[in-house]
């Protein structure tokens, strides 16, 4: 006994089987996800996209020779990364084709393994090939290469309820929610036999476990902006400075301080207190400036002073900080001198350093 959705009936066998039907599943997949995403159409995106987007490659893993798998999975990473990932074509000319070419080697072998794990484990192909994704986004977001803008889970960032899942399990869990119900339905789509009803665990699982998070996110979560009990409100300035950060001169740097500092000012002009020891509530309690704002390596060039014109730049940094009350997290190049194959070398890391009174009291590097 076999069991198709109904939108399959009608599908030849030899269709379903063609390069050309698969690839345009591959096709239709990438616009779904790019209109997920925010995009030239919809500022926001389209949330629920989100759990449709990925029902083509699920479809075309279920039916496509590994061959085709492979092309079509190529095919997706490429396209899928140049349509929501276009506004890197501002950013430099090679960051859009190489981070594309990157995600065509991966879904090419990607889409190989979903096959295979629906070929192997056909009852609970759904279950493995959702943890196929999770493992295969997590993977993704490691290393110097580790890129996680697209992950299915981001798709509902518009959908507050769903995303409180997040502060549980990370975006590992969303992507989980969005993907696991479309990979179930196309083995129905597949005409799978009626044995992908048997196992009910999993589907129970997954609905009391969507059940839960809908609900813990809409009745037990306050809504963006509430206030929290009697936790403290401060307000938080997020600076945006339009100056290219690929301008390679102290002068270049220096405009850009100079804007960054003009515009912090501006954020912190808030309403006078009386008492002047106060804190001023009215004034952004934190300053958060970009990553790469301010390109000089801040602790490398005060702690080694390896450029007189750099380390000027950086004083006056380190000299403006000093005379604020407020906190400032910037975007920086962290450099230091680190012993490797027992030698003093210098090691670069994109960074974010914390400010507490000029004082630089935190490093998180990316």
């Amino acid at each position: 006994m076999k069991f198709c959705l109904p939108f399959s009936a009608g599908i030849p066998v030899n269709v379903k089987n063609s390069f050309l039907f698969q690839l345009s599943l591959a096709v239709l997949a990438t616009l779904l996800h790019a209109l997920a995403f925010p995009n030239p159409l919809l500022a926001n995106g389209l949330w629920p996209a989100g759990f449709i987007a990925y029902l083509p490659l699920f479809m075309l893993v279920r039916t496509a020779h590994w061959r085709y798998c492979a092309v079509t999975g190529a095919a997706y990473g490429f396209l899928s990364t140049v349509f929501f990932n276009y506004w890197l074509a501002g950013f430099h000319p090679l960051a859009l084709p190489l981070a594309a070419s990157i995600k065509l080697v991966y879904n090419a072998f990607f889409f190989i393994a979903l096959r295979y794990a629906a070929r192997i484990f056909p009852r609970y192909a759904a279950v493995l090939q959702t943890l196929f994704w999770v493992v295969f986004e997590y993977l993704q977001s490691l290393g110097f290469l580790g890129y996680t803008y697209g992950f299915a889970g981001y798709t509902q960032w518009r959908n507050i309820p769903l995303l409180q899942t997040a502060s549980l399990t990370g975006v590992w869990g969303v992507s989980a929610l969005v993907v696991f119900p479309q990979a179930w339905l196309a083995g129905a789509w597949a005409g799978t036999p009626s044995a992908i009803f048997k196992p009910r665990i999993p589907i129970a699982l997954y609905a009391a476990i969507l059940v839960f998070c809908l609900c813990r996110g809409a009745f037990f979560i306050p809504e963006s902006g509430e206030e929290r009990g009697d936790a403290p409100v401060r307000r938080i300035a997020l600076i945006q400075q339009n100056d290219n950060p690929w301008k390679d001169s102290p002068d270049a740097y220096r405009q850009t301080l100079v804007s960054l500092i003009k515009l912090s000012n501006e954020a912190l002009a808030g309403e006078q207190t009386e008492n002047k020891n106060e804190r001023n509530l009215s004034a952004p309690a934190l300053v958060v400036w970009p990553e790469t704002a301010f390109v000089p390596m801040f602790y490398w060039h005060i702690r080694y002073r390896t450029d007189h014109a750099y380390y000027t730049l950086v004083k006056e940094l380190s000299d403006y900080l000093k005379k604020q009350d407020a906190f400032f997290l910037i975007g920086n190049d962290d450099g230091r001198r680190e012993e490797r194959d027992g030698a003093l070398v210098r090691v670069d890391y994109n960074a974010a350093l914390f400010f507490d009174g000029g004082e630089l009291a935190g490093v998180y590097r990316k």
